[in-house]
């Protein structure tokens, strides 16, 4: 018996159905597996990405640290040269003179010390370096 014209159309129909969805299947599975395969360099690429951040994460940690120990080493040598210099000098020369003139302002207007009284002080402040010997 051969089939009928009726169910060869339908057959073929039925076949031409099953091809089509073969192609639909298969056109996804290639997009499935292209994307997949994305998927899969888009991770790589993220754990590259995560190492290359860890190492530059610890190389700034690194350069803080120099920084901050090159900012210590720099205001201890400043600091060093700083009182080694002129402007030092000169402002603990002021602080000191500006010490002895308010003592003798104190000792002219307070005391009532004369002229003579000065001069005798201030030779010996200044000549014979008095206030640099200890008393007692």
């Amino acid at each position: 018996m051969r089939p009928s014209r009726k169910k060869h159309a339908d057959l073929d129909k039925l076949m031409g159905d099953a091809k089509r969805d073969l192609e639909q299947k298969s056109t996804e599975l290639e997009r499935v597996k292209r994307r997949n395969k994305e998927l899969e360099n888009v991770a790589n690429k993220l754990a590259a990405e995560k190492i290359k951040t860890k190492e530059l994460s610890e190389k700034l940690q690194e350069a803080d640290e120099k920084a901050k120990a090159a900012y210590k080493t720099g205001a201890r040598v400043g600091a060093l040269h700083f009182s080694r210099s002129q402007t030092y000098s000169k402002r603990i020369t002021d602080s000191h003179n500006g010490g002895w003139f308010a003592t003798h302002r104190c000792g002219v207007h307070g005391i009532g010390l004369t002229k003579e009284d000065c001069a005798d002080i201030e030779y010996a402040f200044l000549v014979e370096e008095k206030h640099k010997k200890p008393t007692g």
